[in-house]
């Protein structure tokens, strides 16, 4: 199953959070991410530079034990001010990887840009 594309925009010096709902193969039935899987998260540049934020379980990234099960993405106001602002047409870019940590099986959750509002106030 190919990553969901999802294109952010945030703005400098506020959290900002989204969600992910995981389903089965059938496309409906919310799997339980809550026990048995890992995240991660990078928000880079370019594909190759090194990452200006990683976000792991528990930090940055949740996953909640009640349904429909939610993998919620955070970045502090302090990660948003960090990251550079960004220009038309430069952008950076993320995905979240999850791996079932029982046969270590990895599956891309979501991808996408991310567009950075500058703050004036800070």
């Amino acid at each position: 199953m190919p990553a969901t594309i999802n294109n952010i925009s945030v703005e400098q010096n506020v959290p900002y959070s989204f969600n992910i709902n995981c389903v089965l193969a059938d496309g409906v039935t919310p799997l339980n991410v809550s026990a048995g899987f890992t995240f991660s998260c990078k928000i880079r540049t370019d594909y190759q530079s090194a990452p200006l934020i990683t976000l792991a379980l528990n930090s940055g990234i949740s996953a909640s034990n009640i349904s429909p099960y939610p993998v919620t993405i955070s970045l502090t106001a302090a990660q948003t001010l960090s990251l550079p602002v960004t220009t038309s047409p430069t952008t950076l870019f993320y995905d979240v990887l999850m791996t079932q940590t029982s046969g270590s099986i990895n599956t891309m959750l979501v991808r996408g840009t991310i567009s950075v509002v500058g703050a004036i106030t800070r």
